[in-house]
């Protein structure tokens, strides 16, 4: 087995869509696997049959908004 990388997928501007769209130019490539780290749900649809990507659901999200002490 290669390398894994989780990667959060719910994290950063346009997430996941952006998030999704490097990890599928990644895992091209035989020698890696990553771990998607999200809602479940929303994940599913994107990466649906890509060989080398698992998902992991964690259904809570912290806003892009939140004070760092509510985080």
């Amino acid at each position: 087995m290669g390398v894994v990388i989780a990667v959060d997928a719910m994290g950063g501007d346009s997430a996941p869509a952006s998030v999704v769209e490097g990890v599928l130019a990644a895992v091209a490539s035989d020698a890696l696997s990553v771990l998607l780290v999200g809602d479940e749900a929303v994940l599913a649809p994107l990466v649906d049959g890509v060989r080398g990507v698992e998902i992991r659901h964690a259904p809570d999200a912290v806003p892009q908004d939140a004070e760092p002490a509510e985080a």
